[in-house]
């Protein structure tokens, strides 16, 4: 019962940061194999035989927009491909849950996005979270995250019925 108010809590990080935010990079470095080894900085965080939920919660897009050493490397298809690789590439075995700015009518002001209030919309994230069949985007608009948690819960319950441990 307390699932949406722990993980809404969770997700009210600010919006203050920099302004060249790497959502993908950061994803990926978090689940890298050296980062998991022993002694790494994310020792054991990946656990082959589990399930990996990821939840992606930003205001902007991560792209090259304003400069081109500025976003992630790499494309949707690239971050796919980098994220799949640590479960030998069974894409159903990985929940990818993304609240981003989405296209309006959205809950984002009527300007959508100023640079500090609203949200970038985020086209190349929520490709890529369209490509895991458990991958669900929502509003990080949005005035409460509850309605996308709780239709989250049984999008991880599928998720874990069709799991497919790799060793």
């Amino acid at each position: 019962d307390n699932l949406s108010m722990s993980l809404g809590c969770a997700a009210q990080v600010g919006a203050a940061g920099s302004p060249d935010e790497r959502p993908m990079e950061m994803l990926l470095a978090a689940v890298d194999d050296l980062a998991n080894e022993p002694g790494g900085f994310n020792a054991d965080f990946v656990r082959k035989p589990a399930l990996l939920v990821a939840v992606i919660v930003t205001d902007e897009e991560d792209d090259h927009e304003l400069d081109p050493a500025w976003g992630s490397e790499g494309d949707p298809i690239d971050w796919f491909a980098g994220l799949t690789a640590i479960k030998d590439g069974y894409a159903q075995d990985i929940v990818v849950l993304s609240l981003v700015g989405t296209p309006a009518p959205n809950a984002c002001p009527p300007f959508q996005w100023d640079g500090k209030t609203g949200a970038e919309p985020a086209p190349r994230i929520s490709e890529f979270t369209a490509m895991f069949p458990f991958g669900r985007v929502g509003d990080v608009c949005a005035p409460s995250y509850d309605a996308f948690l709780l239709d989250a819960v049984p999008v991880v319950a599928d998720a874990c019925a069709s799991f497919i441990p790799v060793e």
